[in-house]
């Protein structure tokens, strides 16, 4: 199929009509398996929803499985029902099928300790079971370069709440680490959103750059009304409880505290078209082949 969309497109044959655009993605022949930390917020459902069928367009949908890699959240789910692949199961169910080229994609935001986990959990699954993939890619996250990073900082600039004005503040919220891994890509994200909005900060549940920081560079500013939003895959329970929620040390609380009014966009995201087309060009165009590992 994809032979005949080349050629017609450069003949500029009738054959058109039947065919998808010439400048769509051509689909990927490889099977995909998608991984998130994972979330038991129903609402939050909406943003890997939609990334799933933004990778629908590149993959076929028959060819795609969805892993969490948080063991607390699949429990809380098989509790009520529901059932969420492990990365170990969903490699299994892949090599079970029969599938030679699988793709593995993250949708963890940087290098850290869920994505260094998965990465490890995939080279043991292969270890174990020499011969039964020929090929086993895996895409970086989302942060993984400058380019990464300058359209993540575009995507984020133009999902900003329409209702806001010029001389309102925006914090957004991130995850981080506790023992600092992924600092350095979140501050250089930061850094990136100052450039192009000197009101707009980023925080961390964890790591170096704290809640903390964020209102102290605030306060610098003339700033009367703050944004609150996640910048996470989902807006799941940091979002509605942490950055949002009415507890005295949640985000909106401490700021009103401080005599701030206070707004908040709950998307997560996910719910990002130019985010989503990040980690399908990663899951693309990875050269990391697991399974024969070679030096450039």
């Amino acid at each position: 199929m994809n032979v005949l969309v080349r050629l017609t497109c450069a003949v500029g044959g009738s054959l058109l009509f039947f065919m998808p655009s010439c400048n769509a993605t051509p689909r990927s022949d490889d099977a995909l398996m998608i991984v998130s930390f994972g979330t038991s917020v129903p609402s939050a459902l909406t943003s890997y929803k939609s990334t799933r069928a933004n990778f629908e367009k590149s993959f076929d949908k028959d060819q795609i499985e969805w892993a969490y890699t948080s063991e607390i959240i699949r429990k809380k789910l098989k509790k009520e029902g529901q059932h969420i692949l492990s990365v170990n199961e969903g490699l299994q169910k892949f090599a079970d099928k029969g599938t030679k080229v699988l793709r593995v994609q993250s949708l963890h935001l940087a290098n850290g300790a869920e994505y260094k986990w998965l990465e490890r959990t995939v080279m043991r699954f292969i270890d174990k079971n020499p011969g039964v993939f020929e090929k086993v890619y895996i895409g970086a996250p989302l942060l993984e370069s400058r380019k990464d990073m300058e359209e993540v900082a575009t995507a984020v600039m133009k999902a900003m709440p329409a209702e806001r004005k010029s001389n309102e503040a925006v914090i957004l919220m991130g995850h981080g680490h506790s023992n600092g891994q992924a600092d350095l890509p979140v501050m250089a994200m930061q850094a990136e959103l100052q450039s192009r909005d000197p009101l707009v900060f980023l925080g961390t549940v964890e790591g170096s750059l704290s809640f903390d920081d964020a209102l102290a560079a605030l306060k610098k500013t003339k700033a009367k009304k703050v944004w609150l939003i996640p910048f996470m895959m989902v807006a799941g329970d940091h979002a509605t409880n942490d950055l949002a929620g009415p507890e005295e040390d949640s985000w909106a609380s401490m700021l009103k505290k401080e005599g701030y009014e206070v707004s908040t966009q709950l998307r997560g995201l996910g719910e990002i078209k130019g985010i989503q087309d990040i980690f399908v060009r990663h899951a693309l165009e990875t050269k990391d082949d697991m399974v024969k590992i070679e030096k450039e």
